[in-house]
């Protein structure tokens, strides 16, 4: 396989020409990382294949004529779904709103995600959709704070787990969704990424990025053949090369096998003095 790995979509940005030019004209297939509730959405309409990372895990399926209309939406037996004048929309028991329903932009009253409410207004959790009407995760919160991202199965079953503390994750797990045991576990997303990416490539593929951060991370464990091809300048604003870069060059960072750089970019590198074994010139 040759893969196109990205963080997540820039819909509308130049980066995102230049990866999806590249998809295209090599039959590049994206792999993103970033959950994305309206991805096949996005693959549909962009015109790429694709698969995500947390769609992998889950085993997610898309059902293209799926929809969930704002009033189908699983709420308990003695609530009513209210548009609000405004149109805003509130789940009302009782006389009581606890919750309010959020729609996809741009679609005619399809359902997003209900967002339960606490007794003093604080976020409970969030049912969130996936952009075919079926359950993507369950958030839950404790004190407006976010304390997990439960990713589900078409099924509801849960695959993956995000915990956070102080705003940021300390827990990933992926669990075997029927006996609920874990068979995964990382302290960081940097280790998640590179561990299950690892597992998702082999030595026969080719993964290229575009990016020296949180994508260069989720290569560093891969068997593939891995490949850098920017699309923003080696050097950065005061002239210098990139650190990340430059520790690729000079082979502190192995798990990177090549660099893809226009030719004056080449020329400029080696007359500066840097290592140029891993660069390849390619029109740009």
């Amino acid at each position: 396989m040759n893969y196109e790995l990205i963080n997540q979509i820039g819909l509308g940005t130049p980066a995102w020409q230049t990866q999806k030019k590249r998809i295209e004209q090599d039959n590049r297939t994206l792999l993103t990382l970033t959950s994305m509730p309206r991805f096949s959405e996005v693959l549909k309409n962009e015109k790429v294949k694709g698969v995500n990372l947390i769609d992998h895990l889950t085993g997610r399926t898309y059902d293209p004529d799926g929809y969930r209309f704002f009033n189908d939406v699983p709420v308990p037996e003695t609530a009513q779904i209210f548009m609000n004048g405004d149109g805003s929309i509130s789940i009302i028991n009782d006389g009581e709103e606890i919750a309010k329903e959020f729609l996809f932009s741009g679609t005619r009253r399809q359902a997003q995600d209900v967002r339960y409410e606490n007794l003093d207004g604080s976020l409970d959790y969030i049912h969130e959709f996936e952009i075919d009407g079926s359950t993507f995760s369950n958030i839950f919160y404790y004190n407006d704070d976010m304390q997990e991202i439960a990713f589900m199965d078409n099924d509801e079953n849960v695959h993956v787990r995000f915990f956070y503390y102080n705003g940021a994750i300390n827990l990933i797990t992926v669990e075997d969704p029927q006996s609920h045991k874990t068979v995964a576990k990382y302290d960081t997303l940097n280790q998640f990424l590179a561990a299950e990416v690892a597992k998702m490539t082999n030595a026969d593929d080719t993964v290229t990025i575009t990016y020296l951060g949180l994508e260069l991370d989720a290569v560093s464990q891969t068997k593939a053949h891995t490949v850098l091809d920017m699309v923003e300048s080696p050097w950065d604003d005061a002239g210098n090369v990139r650190g990340n870069l430059l520790a690729i060059l000079e082979g502190r960072l192995s798990y990177v096998d090549e660099v893809l750089v226009n030719q004056a970019d080449y020329d400029r590198l080696q007359r500066e003095g840097v290592a140029t074994a891993k660069l390849t010139v390619v029109d740009k």
